[in-house]
């Protein structure tokens, strides 16, 4: 995630109280679904996840 943030313009944050957020967790691959969704985003950062080029 630091090396997302220094190398575009994404800031992330920890979640306060936020109804519309992205949850990021260690899931089985790198998946999300397309397009947005109504308050919680779920993205799954599993294991390979962290190369360059795979999100």
């Amino acid at each position: 995630m630091r090396h997302i943030e220094s190398k575009t313009c994404i800031r992330f944050k920890k979640r306060t109280n936020e109804k519309k957020y992205v949850r990021i967790f260690k899931g089985n691959g790198c998946k999300s679904h397309v397009g947005r969704v109504v308050f919680k985003q779920e993205l799954s950062l599993g294991e390979g996840c962290e190369s360059i080029g795979i999100i």
